[in-house]
Parts: C-alpha cells; structure tokens; sequence
C-alpha cells in the first residue's frame, strides 16, 4: 500500500474506535509526508475524522505545528457545517408534519449518530424520501420557501437552503435491477421504521430500519464504485453502520438477499476492507464471520478509492479539462474491475449509463 493511504487508515482506525495509533511507522513521516496524508484525507472528506486521531497520537508523532493548524482549521468547518444542518432539521420536521407529509431521513446524521464523535463525520446534505409522487412535490414547494427547486436527471428536487442542499427522493434506492428493487420495497413495506431522533430537540423523524439500512449504505457504495469512484468516508458509514447495526438486523434476510442477486462476493470484498483497513471486527460481518471463510483481495477497490476520492471528484476534476473519452475510461475501468464481485448490478448500471449517454449525445 502507498505510504500516504497507510497512514491515512491507521488515522481513521483510530478514531473509529478511539484507540490510540499503535503503529510506530507514523514516528517516520516527514513535513511533506504529512501534507500528503492530509491532502488525502481531504479529498476522501475524513479531513475531521482524521484529526480526532492525530489530537490522539503520543508525543513524537505529531504533524508539524503548521499543518495541525490547518488541520484544526477543517475540523472546526466541519463541526459549524453540521450544526447548521442538524439546525435546519426541526424547521423539516415541523413543516413537513403541518403538511401531513412524512418524509424518511436517511444517510448523512442518520449514520453520523453511530460515529463516537458525530459532529467529525462530514455531511454534505439532507436526503429526504417522500414515496407518494403528490407529497412528495409539495414537499419541494414547501421546504424551498418559494425560493424554486432544481428536478434531478433521476428525477429527484434539489433545495439550497441557508447554504445546505436538501435533496427529495421518491425512492431511496437508485440504479438497481428490478428484482433487488422489489425485494427491498417488500421489505421495507413489512417493517417497521426505526426511528431518529433529532439532537437537541423532541422531534423525530422516520429512518429505514436496520435490515434495510445496512443493503442501501451496501448498494450505494457499489453504485458509485461503478460509476467515477467512492470516497472513503463511504466505507467508515459502512463500517459504523455494521457495528451499530447488525445485531438489530435480519442478518439470515441480508445473506439470503445477497446471495440470490450475486452480490455476496462484492458484500465480502466489502467486508475485508473494513476488517482490513479500518479495523471491523470480523464478528461485525455477515460474511467473514462465517467459520472458513477469509478476506479477498481488496486492491481492486482501494484503487477506484485513490484514484476516484470522494464520489469521484477527483476522476471528474481530472478529466475536466481532457476529452469525454477520459471520463467514459475511468467508468468503464470501474465497471470492469467489479464486474465479477457484482455482475448483476455493473451489468444494470452500464446499461442505464449508456442510455443515458445517448439521450444526451
């Protein structure tokens, strides 16, 4: 592994659990290593995460002073932006219970709630699931304030309020073959919703239930894996998630789901980066836990990861200013490298992509 990334996830190890870095080898980074390590750890938007662990690290092993500062200087953004967000989610639920709309709340402080601190975790926006199509269009009337909305491509609103995007869906589940869609609606329609509760107030909202949970944050990072890549803090939602979640999960529902949709070589290919880089416990999987079975190789995901950064950003800004042909190779590297952990779902979102490459030519 590059020495950047191996620094970075004995970071992020560290501050997932709480733990101190055991590792010596952080004693040998120099000046510019540390730049780089923090370069990283920015582009994968674990800038704040990162830095719960370097407060952490023994004396002889901090970064120099100037990059601490600027360090710091991250994580404080990080924690004010969250606030902002958890702020506006009162004004959320009030409005939308006046209107009788119901919306779910899931990814974003849903999973921040797990991480021990959950201010560290960087949110980007709120996404909102209004399954009736009526509601769901007041909903985007109602939270923009008259101030207008942007309709996606996957047919989703887009809201910018006090600088904080809101994004309204009708499905919480995008890009997947019609069968693992059903499967997951049923589900969902036989379960009950967990329940988050709002920091700091007396309100909830409505947020999948563990089983369903722990398939969208799988699904989700498998989508943008195949698409222009996927960042780290991705795989830290995933791993909290497992923590926090599993035992209150179907765990027999998930292996069968996963099985029967060949995606159990992908969900172990998963599952041996978090135990391999992030530290998760074996006993937290569903795969690696069972007695013979062992961590796959996890090279050909930690390249779209370094090479993709956050959803892809730095693919897309890469290949910005070079031909299309350029962003067409980075995704088509990507399918080709998960086509044998997830044939199914690769097959599905090539498809889709291609479609709408041509309704765009």
């Amino acid at each position: 592994m590059i020495p950047t990334y191996s620094a970075l996830f004995c970071l992020l190890r560290s501050a997932l659990w709480g733990q101190p870095v055991a590792e010596r080898k952080l004693e040998m980074i120099d000046s510019q290593g540390w730049e780089r390590v923090l370069t990283e750890a920015q582009r994968q938007t674990v800038g704040a995460l990162a830095f719960e662990a370097v407060c952490l690290l023994p004396r002889g092993m901090h970064p120099p002073q100037h990059i601490i500062n600027r360090w710091l200087a991250i994580s404080v953004k990080t924690d004010l932006h969250n606030q902002q967000l958890l702020s506006l989610l009162p004004t959320i639920a009030e409005r939308c219970a006046q209107a009788d709309i119901d919306p779910m709340i899931y990814k974003g402080p849903t999973v921040g709630q797990y991480y021990p601190n959950p201010l560290t975790r960087e949110s980007g926006d709120i996404d909102l699931c209004v399954a009736n199509p009526v509601k769901l269009q007041r909903a985007a009337h109602l939270l923009s304030a008259g101030a207008g909305y942007k309709k996606q491509a996957d047919g989703s609103r887009l809201i910018t309020c006090h600088d904080i995007d809101i994004e309204l869906h009708g499905s919480m589940f995008s890009l997947l073959p019609r069968r693992q869609e059903e499967d997951l609606r049923r589900l969902q329609e036989a379960t009950n919703p967990s329940v988050y509760a709002i920091p700091n107030t007396a309100l909830t909202m409505r947020t999948p239930e563990p089983t369903v949970a722990l398939a969208m944050y799988n699904l989700h990072i498998l989508k943008h894996a195949a698409g222009f890549g996927v960042g780290l803090r991705q795989l830290c939602d995933m791993a909290m998630a497992y923590h926090h979640l599993l035992d209150k999960a179907d765990s027999q529902w998930l292996r069968d789901f996963y099985t029967r949709h060949r995606l159990r070589k992908w969900t172990l290919l998963v599952e041996s980066m978090l135990y391999r880089r992030l530290g998760l416990p074996a006993s937290a999987t569903l795969f690696l836990a069972e007695e013979g079975v062992s961590p796959l190789d996890d090279s050909s995901l930690l390249r779209i990861i370094v090479e993709g950064g956050n959803f892809g950003l730095r693919s897309l800004s890469a290949s910005k200013n070079k031909p299309h042909r350029h962003r067409l190779m980075t995704v088509g590297r990507n399918l080709w490298a998960l086509y044998p952990y997830a044939p199914l779902n690769v097959g599905h979102i090539s498809r889709c992509l291609i479609k709408r490459w041509f309704k765009g030519a």
